[in-house]
């Protein structure tokens, strides 16, 4: 792949999720180890990384698979990390919010 995500519009993202959850975002640093663990191999809470982008390259998963992967952990983390039980999709998603993390992810 010639091009590479846009972290720090995924952290943008991530907050944009949060507020339609009407929650409050993870902290950056929190942001930051959340994307390297689904992305890249990075281990997360113990938890060994799902090395997303690299699965990705090897036609193993689909773009639109990594994005509902990501947007799937990105839901769970805000969600304990504001305590609460996580929200149903449908109560917080929208094309909007899809495409955005479409966009960081695969800035082209």
């Amino acid at each position: 792949m010639n091009y590479s995500p846009d972290l720090e519009q995924l952290k943008v993202c991530i907050s944009s999720m949060a507020i339609a959850m009407k929650m409050e975002s993870l902290p950056d640093e929190r942001c930051d180890r959340l994307i390297s663990h689904i992305l890249y191999a990075k281990e997360y809470d113990g938890i060994e990384g799902k090395s997303g982008w690299e699965c990705l390259c090897n036609k193993i998963i689909t773009e639109r698979e990594l994005r509902d992967l990501l947007m799937a952990h990105c839901s769970t983390e805000i969600s304990r990390f504001n305590k609460l039980e996580e929200v149903d999709y449908g109560a917080y998603a929208s094309k909007a919010l899809s495409d955005m993390f479409e966009v960081a992810l695969f800035p082209r």
